[in-house]
């Protein structure tokens, strides 16, 4: 309903008005904001009717409150339950848990604030300007993505090359707090998170009345964070090409080409080279196994110098340790 204060300390509304409920001293009389004009004053309870539209982004809210929590939760186990197990037992030296857990420290304490402010606002929280707040710190997830396929490739490479590693691994995962599953699928965990913050943050969003102030901050927080998603993406693909251009100068010999191919050079006409894939090719007639590597601008083919024993498990990584002759 309408309502005209009969005294200074109350506050006029009309039906239709979005009010935030600031107190509630009694159960009569609240106290009040009126989104649409900012005003604060007493009201009678009776006149108002719980929001759907608020109830829906209170819903939201505690899922982002929530699902951080648990994020939160899974960084410290991967902490205590992987890092500190392997890195103890001298299985892995300061410089390889730099290349397996990076940034991890960094990643704890960014969502460990960021948690933090959620829950101190106690229900009356600013999301979008506490993400705003924390931007500057989300620059951890660049050099995390720019890294991952590097971590996930050397993690890989220490299973299979390293028996004690693999038992230490197999160990930490059967902890209970690991629920089972392997580091790798934990260290996948930073990326999307990250990537899921614009996402939630869209839906608050809907649920958020442009009435109320955190509406445009919501709208910058989700534009700023979808641009570092694109520049995450970006240079964790540009550093995974460039690691492997550098692996195919060390692994593939090409002595006979003139000049001498240089593989992380120019193209004629399509710029820096770029490593697309690589993968065995067997000849129909003689069966003679080849391994193929494509390049935005070339495919190039070449023999193993040792036999590959299992061609449909062949996988190239920058730890492969693999050479190859051109065909």
């Amino acid at each position: 309903y309408d309502y005209t204060k009969q005294q200074d300390v109350e506050l006029t509304f009309k039906q239709g008005d979005m009010i935030k409920v600031l107190e509630k001293p009694d159960g009569d009389w609240w106290l009040g904001q009126c989104m649409s004009s900012g005003q604060l004053g007493l009201f009678p309870a009776t006149y108002v009717v719980p929001s759907e539209e608020a109830n829906a982004e209170d819903i939201r809210l505690q899922e982002l409150i929530q699902s951080e929590r648990n994020y939160v939760d899974d960084l410290l186990m991967v902490r205590d339950v992987f890092q500190k197990p392997l890195s103890r037992q001298g299985l892995l030296s300061a410089q390889e848990v730099d290349r397996i857990f990076v940034s991890w420290s960094r990643l704890v304490k960014v969502s460990t604030r960021m948690l933090a402010k959620l829950q101190a606002a106690d229900g009356d929280v600013e999301v979008g300007k506490v993400l705003l707040e924390l931007l500057p710190f989300f620059e951890v997830f660049v050099c995390y993505g720019r890294q991952l396929r590097a971590a996930l490739d050397f993690l890989d490479y220490k299973l299979k090359t390293n028996k004690l590693f693999e038992a230490v691994h197999i160990r930490c995962c059967n902890d209970s707090r690991a629920r089972g599953l392997p580091l790798n699928y934990y260290l996948l965990l930073p990326m999307t998170r990250f990537t899921k913050y614009p996402l939630m943050l869209q839906q608050l969003l809907k649920q958020t009345s442009p009435a109320q102030a955190d509406h445009d901050h919501l709208e910058q927080a989700v534009s700023a964070l979808k641009q570092l998603c694109v520049k995450v993406n970006r240079l964790a693909s540009e550093a995974e090409n460039v690691h492997m251009l550098h692996w195919c100068q060390n692994h593939v010999r090409c002595d006979n080409t003139v000049p001498k191919l240089v593989f992380n050079g120019l193209t004629n006409r399509l710029g820096p080279r770029q490593f697309l894939h690589a993968g065995p090719l067997q000849k129909a007639k003689s069966g003679r196994l080849l391994v193929a590597f494509l390049f935005n601008d070339m495919l190039l083919l070449s023999t193993p110098d040792e036999p590959i024993i299992d061609p449909m498990a062949f996988k190239l990584s920058q730890n492969s340790e693999l050479t190859f002759t051109l065909y």
